[in-house]
């Protein structure tokens, strides 16, 4: 039975979340694009980058502090400061992709610079281990019922969350290093599909891109399946850790590619033909897909913060590559709930975070879930 919910919660990922999610990207940067200071675009676009970067930064910096004021919120307050946190942090994240795309443009938009761009900033994300940290929905998804670790953004090194120079010093090279070569990578193999891809019939090349990116979706989506299981094999005969990795760093490749096509295609489609007559539709694409993800318990997947360690998923023991649990994320939270109800009574500390609202601390990220899985030596 999990299997096949796996497979459905793939598709309801493609059809429903990744459309959504690009629709809320699109609807904030149009917001940006009309409001703050259209008419300095310079200016626009450092706003954009500084007051992205340091909201991203103070949101990771100040997680512990977040967490501790969660194990005292009740839950109506958890409800609401939860969703108004994801809300700055998504808005931060799309102005520090804006600010970082907006200065990218001054190296113009030639084959020949989009190609040199994509090729270092994909060597930098290896280098990193952040190549897992460049897919994004609908191959990726994260669901709004694990309240006790939903202030938690992972840095690159997994420092103990507090205000000592160690951990500072990481989320710095969170937000700057890996998360902005992934902005860079992004915005390169974006500029790539508007060279290759009919690029003088701006509609046909929407649907083409949405298209090759469904279903290379597809594809990955299938492929994933057997790849785990050889993962397995060769995790059994002891096969070096790289090997691992770099099948990972592989998949991680094509399944941002894939969710880059999507995102442009559904993008230019939206601009062709939602906005071409009036842009202040932007304001209908953002609270849309708000409404609709926070309705959806789904609202998490539009930021794209804190960074996740290339090996984390292929060592996880899932079924699967790419996070896309949602009636599977559903049913556990509710089996969690049942699980719960039936032990002996605790104090209120043990039990802070499952409550009458239904939503209870249980991480079913696996990148996150089993991250302590893998030893120290090899995780950094």
């Amino acid at each position: 039975m999990e299997t096949y919910l796996l497979i459905l919660d793939s598709f309801l990922s493609i059809l429903l979340f990744g459309p959504l999610v690009a629709a809320y990207w699109r609807g904030t940067w149009g917001i940006a694009d009309l409001y703050l200071f259209p008419e300095d675009k310079l200016l626009s676009q450092c706003l954009s980058l500084g007051g992205g970067m340091l909201i991203s930064f103070t949101m990771m910096l100040l997680q512990d502090r977040f967490n501790e004021w969660n194990r005292k919120m009740s839950s109506t307050a958890f409800l609401v400061i939860s969703r108004i946190h994801s809300y700055i942090l998504g808005h931060a994240c799309v102005h520090y992709w804006r600010g970082i795309w907006g200065f990218l443009e001054y190296t113009g938009r030639s084959l020949h610079s989009a190609s040199i761009t994509a090729a270092l900033s994909t060597i930098l994300l290896v280098l990193f281990r952040g190549m897992c940290d460049s897919v994004a929905a609908p191959l990726y998804t994260m669901t709004d019922l694990d309240r006790k670790d939903y202030f938690v953004i992972p840095t690159r090194f997994k420092i103990k969350s507090n205000f000592s120079l160690k951990f500072t010093v990481d989320c710095c090279f969170t937000v700057i290093c890996v998360l902005g070569t992934v902005a860079v990578q992004w915005r390169s193999i974006w500029v790539l599909a508007d060279l290759l891809l009919a690029p003088h019939d701006p509609i046909y090349s929407s649907w083409l891109s949405m298209a090759a990116g469904n279903i290379f979706t597809v594809l990955l989506l299938v492929a994933q399946w057997p790849l785990m299981k050889i993962a397995k094999t060769l995790k059994r005969k002891e096969s070096k850790f790289y090997i691992l990795v770099l099948i990972e760093d592989l998949m991680s490749l094509c399944g941002n590619i894939a969710a880059v096509l999507v995102w442009r295609g559904f993008w230019n489609l939206q601009d062709q033909f939602l906005l071409i007559d009036n842009q202040k539709i932007v304001w209908a694409l953002h609270a849309g897909s708000v409404t609709i993800l926070i309705i959806l318990l789904h609202f998490k997947t539009v930021t794209l913060a804190g960074a996740w360690t290339d090996g984390d998923v292929i060592f996880s023991g899932e079924k699967i590559f790419f996070e896309t649990k949602f009636i599977t994320s559903i049913i556990k939270h509710r089996d969690q709930q049942s699980f719960q109800s039936d032990l002996p009574a605790t104090t209120p500390d043990e039990n802070w975070n499952t409550d009458k609202t239904g939503v209870a601390a249980i991480s079913y990220n696996s990148r996150r879930e089993n991250n302590s899985n893998i030893s120290d030596d090899t995780r950094f």
